[in-house]
């Protein structure tokens, strides 16, 4: 079934994004490790809005963090529902979209909160909480980001969300750091 945005590809593995121009592939921990650095290599394509997706390598052992200090989740979720969201077998662990409204901010400016985030640079309201279950997996650095540039709003929510409703239909569920799309 093709939906608004004509995504057909098997939007759970890492490859189908590839094929489908997505750009990056970088491991997520260095990136959060020189987020200045990163940004500045990728200034220019991330002047635009786009959608970036996060990757879980199909070996990674599911293990979170439960207990103890979190330097970078605000709000926790308890080892019960990080083993019920998880899904076995996939690669995609977030999706998501700089561009969703009108006045959103580019890629820029969602990849720096996501970094920035990631690395413990946190307040009660964020900078990204959306995908925050990715700091709860032991060895996220492991995980890939990806991204592809759009036009302006609404190109990047409409394929964001086409990519969302496409893995619910092809696994039941949403990616395993989303709450919504």
């Amino acid at each position: 079934m093709e939906s608004k945005a004509g995504v057909r590809w098997d939007t759970r593995f890492e490859q189908s994004f590839r094929r489908e121009r997505f750009r990056g592939f970088v491991s997520l921990g260095d990136a959060v490790a020189s987020r200045n650095a990163f940004l500045r290599n990728h200034a220019d394509e991330f002047r635009s809005a786009g959608v970036f997706a996060v990757f879980a390598p199909l070996d990674w052992t599911p293990k979170w963090k439960t207990r103890g200090r979190f330097a970078n989740v605000i709000n926790p979720w308890p080892l019960r529902r990080l083993r019920e969201r998880w899904i076995d077998d996939v690669e995609l662990v977030y999706i998501g979209c700089a561009g969703a409204t009108a006045s959103s901010r580019s890629l820029h400016g969602r990849a720096d909160d996501l970094l920035r985030h990631g690395g413990g640079g946190i307040t009660a309201s964020g900078p990204h909480k959306g995908g925050e279950r990715l700091w709860q997996c032991l060895g996220w650095e492991v995980f890939k980001l990806a991204w592809k540039t759009t036009g302006p709003f609404p190109q990047p929510h409409t394929l964001e969300v086409a990519i969302g409703e496409r893995f619910i239909r092809l696994t039941g569920q949403l990616p395993f750091a989303n709450v919504r799309l």
